[in-house]
């Protein structure tokens, strides 16, 4: 009885494990529009990859205040952006501050600015805008 309970709490633990990752990452492409993701990049064809910064425990809940976008491709370069998180709603929850152009590397980390916490729980889309072709 007790290897029977000892599996299923660790089947549970892996199932949970796995949710939550697969919930922490966005891919953003310009041609789609999925669920929870939208994007308008002109710059680039391949989708661009959107995960959260470190996360902070804070009051029983995790919150982010970064986000990293990766897979960028240098034909983005220097070009002006906006990142806006949202709930399912579609109400934002944070907005990008830093920087206001992609940098030239395949990954930007991405400071959103909201006066209290985000928590994690509550990020339900992601738009990221860039402007203008390189």
């Amino acid at each position: 009885m007790k290897n029977r309970v000892l599996i299923a709490l660790g089947a549970g633990v892996v199932v949970a494990g796995a949710v939550a990752a697969s919930a922490a990452t966005l891919n953003l492409q310009a041609d789609t529009l999925g669920t929870g993701t939208s994007a308008i990049v002109s710059c680039q064809d391949d989708p661009i990859t959107v995960t959260w910064g470190t996360p902070t425990y804070n009051n029983n809940d995790y919150t982010i205040d970064s986000v990293v976008l990766t897979d960028v491709d240098a034909t983005c370069y220097g070009l002006p952006f906006k990142l806006t998180l949202a709930d399912g709603a579609g109400a934002s929850l944070a907005e990008s501050t830093t920087p206001a152009v992609l940098a030239s590397a395949a990954t930007t980390t991405v400071t959103v600015f909201n006066p209290t916490p985000i928590s994690s729980a509550a990020i339900e889309n992601a738009t990221l805008t860039v402007s203008g072709t390189a």
